[in-house]
């Protein structure tokens, strides 16, 4: 809703916008103004050997985070599959018409281009 009114010299606009979704300042100039573009990102907190666990268990829990040791080796299988988790990565194995498929070299592709892989590989 849109209102707007002259008073003497004062010109004065008032706006009401109605969100659909948990909406800040920010996303609402950034759709005005229809020049940014946001990624997904994965926040990655390494060296968690060298601080304590109740540090280690808050980093954990923040949103899009991911606590590793590279020293040590540790949560990498957890990075890699936040990493396929957040990029919607999946694995499609492929096979001649007739004989086992090869698990050993599958096609790696996006969730969203696999219907149409799968369907112009099977046609």
């Amino acid at each position: 809703m849109l209102l707007s009114n002259t008073v003497g010299n004062l010109d004065w606009m008032i706006l009401q916008l109605l969100f659909r979704e948990d909406a800040t300042v920010d996303d609402l100039i950034d759709v005005i103004e229809g020049n940014r573009k946001y990624m997904k990102c994965i926040y990655v907190y390494n060296k968690i050997d060298v601080i304590g666990i109740d540090d280690v268990d808050n980093l954990a829990w923040q949103p899009n985070s991911v606590v590793i040791s590279c020293n040590l080796k540790l949560n990498f299988d957890r990075l890699l599959a936040k990493i396929w988790e957040e990029m919607g990565l999946v694995r499609v194995y492929t096979k001649p018409q007739g004989q086992q498929p090869d698990f050993s070299d599958p096609v790696v592709l996006s969730a969203v281009c696999c219907i149409p892989f799968c369907l112009s590989s099977y046609l």
